[in-house]
């Protein structure tokens, strides 16, 4: 395996695989019922919680550097969605400093490039192990060059050591990720971001007739209250690449609405990688429930948490997973 690539040592840990754990923001990961139509509608219910800034890079005495340009380009094809998002940072100071870069991405996003800028040239990064990136990583900065390590903690947060961050400049980093939205809207998360100088986003969707279609935001010394949020349709068209096809398919037919689950088994991740806004996570289950009972009646239900082990935290009527059922899994 490679060390290294233009003095440049990174450490993805289960970012390259396509299946990386979504943020607190998502649905219950994996819903055991008969899929009618009406029950996918309740599945895809959403509770959304983005409350944190997105983004940001600290140097090492704590102080955070401003975002002073944001700049993302995004398509949105089918259940894919494929984003390269530009980001830059001011060093205020009068001296050559180190800082940790901290981004959430969004929920099953999946990291395929991590770079960063440095006298108008880039380094970019390669996927090693762990504990090799990390010796890499000090004996670079010992020698004063230029390393990054990317590492990715619970959730879907990623954190990068970065060095140097010129004194008086502005330090430009790059992240792509490509991520499945089926049946979802693409969404960039702005809000909680600082007063930034200049922000500019474009996403570009298939249209009805095939064409690329933009839609852009533009943003000059803004404080931003809101998410870039795409307002195209979210039923996904299936997208093809030689012999492999990704597809958003509908489960039943016209007559599947009219089918009514004799029971409900709800399986909630409970693991450490839950742990970020643990307890949306756990109210949008309790919603999920609350449909299901709108939707069919008293059904029988069962939630079981689910870590390295499982434990049934409820077995009983619809009617009857209230708050203090869902305090148990809290």
């Amino acid at each position: 395996m490679t060390l290294l690539r233009k003095s440049l040592a990174v450490a993805l840990f289960a970012a390259a695989c396509s299946h990386a754990e979504g943020p607190a923001a998502s649905a219950p990961s994996t819903i055991a019922v008969p899929l009618t139509a009406a029950t996918a509608q309740i599945a895809s219910t959403q509770v959304l919680h983005q409350d944190v800034v997105p983004y940001s890079l600290t140097a090492s005495d704590g102080s955070g550097l401003a975002v002073t340009r944001v700049e993302a380009r995004a398509v949105f094809e089918g259940p894919l969605a494929y984003t390269e998002l530009h980001l830059w940072f001011h060093n205020p100071e009068n001296r050559r400093r180190e800082g940790t870069f901290q981004i959430t991405l969004p929920g099953h996003a999946a990291v395929s490039r991590f770079a960063m800028e440095n006298d108008g040239q880039w380094m970019e990064a390669e996927v090693v192990e762990k504990q090799l990136a990390r010796r890499a990583y000090d004996d670079f900065l010992h020698r004063r060059q230029d390393p990054a390590l990317l590492e990715k903690a619970d959730g879907n947060q990623f954190t990068a050591k970065v060095f140097p961050i010129a004194p008086n400049a502005d330090k430009h980093i790059v992240i792509s990720f490509s991520q499945t939205l089926p049946g979802a809207q693409y969404v960039l998360p702005l809000r909680g971001l600082p007063r930034v100088g200049q922000v500019d986003v474009e996403l570009k969707t298939r249209g009805a007739d095939g064409r690329l279609v933009p839609q852009v935001l533009h943003e000059r010394n803004w404080e931003p209250d809101r998410d870039f949020v795409s307002n195209g349709a979210t039923t996904a068209a299936a997208v093809d690449a030689g012999t492999l096809v990704a597809a958003q398919v509908t489960v039943g037919g016209a007559t599947a609405a009219k089918e009514t689950p004799a029971g409900v088994t709800l399986l909630v991740d409970t693991s450490a990688s839950r742990a970020l806004g643990f307890e949306a996570y756990v109210a949008s289950g309790k919603k999920l429930v609350d449909g299901m009972h709108e939707q069919y009646g008293d059904m029988a239900v069962q939630v079981v948490a689910v870590d390295q082990d499982a434990e049934t935290i409820y077995r009983g009527a619809a009617s009857g997973f209230g708050d203090v059922q869902a305090k148990k899994l809290l």
